[in-house]
């Protein structure tokens, strides 16, 4: 972004707005100006961002990144990607409230915080249940081989202040799992690390991965491996899909899978309308999404057996005179059984 900005109420709800190594204020003065700021979508990156005690920030949906944040944080939704678009150090200089509908998303591509893998660094307090209910959630993104016994501050807390509350199903001492080519990786999460209250994970564990599968019905997506399996209706291009009353769907999944999440649930559907080649999909924003039959947004469950799922908002029901695909990104099928559907 080049030249300046100025409005009274911004609000993004897709696409991207990169304000680059500029300052965004939020009610204040510069050359990028907003005295009222709403992200409920899509994607707000730069270098800065300013809330001036005039100004508001809704923060409800979409994606944060950001660099240095000069205020009180508070993440209604969405995801705040510490470190920007790669690995690196976010810096809020004000308290960060994380609430139950908000996710915080740290990649470990390697040793030291800020250069091998993400740190969220806050000079305030730091609530993890921001909104007086349930935690928010941690979405590790695991890029690298780490051995034994390695550490990881991925919030470092400022002073003496303890951290609030806890991530999502992340109680103290609890153990969150990722894969990483062939072996899956055992962290302990504790919120008194570091200095003695920051929040850290420890690789506990090193063993080797077995394939968990995924099963749906037809005209939808499994998961088998590492690898997000598309199955739709083919025929001429041209007609939407449609909307219907909700269905169940059944997830097989391995004996160590201790959590099925689901971020932004029907967020969009991806669809192939008015084209011949799927490969080159339209976005189709779908309502709203009612909850899944599940209790809550990554409740415990056992995955011995067999899982039934509700489609929210009424599933997914293609028309036979199309190919419609529904987009998945970030699917973990291994320890965690992270299905990300956006």
């Amino acid at each position: 972004f080049t030249g300046t900005f100025s409005t009274a109420t911004a609000n993004l709800a897709n696409g991207l707005f990169d304000f680059g190594n500029n300052t965004l204020d939020i009610g204040g003065a510069g050359s990028i100006v907003a005295d009222t700021f709403s992200l409920t979508g899509g994607l707000l990156s730069g270098n800065r961002i300013d809330l001036n005690a005039a100004g508001n920030l809704t923060f409800t949906g979409g994606r944060l990144d950001v660099m240095t944040f000069n205020g009180t944080l508070n993440e209604g939704g969405g995801t705040l990607a510490a470190g920007d678009t790669a690995v690196g150090t976010t810096t809020v200089n004000g308290d960060y409230l994380l609430s139950a509908a908000g996710t915080l998303e740290i990649d470990l591509a390697g040793a030291g915080a800020g250069v091998g893998y993400d740190q969220l660094v806050v000079n305030g307090a730091v609530d993890l249940n921001g909104s007086g209910a349930t935690g928010g959630m941690l979405d590790l993104l695991l890029a690298f081989a780490p051995q034994l016994n390695d550490t990881f501050v991925i919030i470092q807390n400022d002073g003496t202040d303890a951290i609030l509350g806890d991530f999502l199903g992340l109680a103290e001492g609890s153990t969150v799992e990722q894969s990483f080519a062939g072996n899956v990786y055992s962290f302990s999460i504790t919120y008194a690390g570091g200095d003695g209250n920051d929040v850290e994970l420890a690789v506990t564990n090193i063993a080797a991965s077995a394939p968990l599968p995924f099963a749906v019905q037809a005209n939808r997506i499994g998961v088998a491996g590492d690898a997000a399996i598309m199955v739709a209706e083919t025929g001429s291009a041209g007609d939407e899909p449609s909307l219907g009353d909700s269905g169940d769907e059944t997830a097989v999944t391995g004996p160590d899978s201790d959590i099925v999440r689901f971020d932004g649930l029907f967020a969009s559907l991806a669809d192939s309308n008015a084209r011949t080649d799927a490969s080159v999909p339209e976005v189709t924003a779908v309502p709203e999404p009612s909850a899944p039959s599940l209790p809550e947004f990554g409740s415990q469950i056992d995955t011995d057996g067999s899982l039934g799922l509700g489609d929210p908002y009424g599933g997914f029901f293609p028309d036979s005179d199309a190919m419609h695909l529904l987009a998945v990104a970030g699917a973990q099928p291994i320890g965690s059984a992270d299905l990300v559907l956006t």
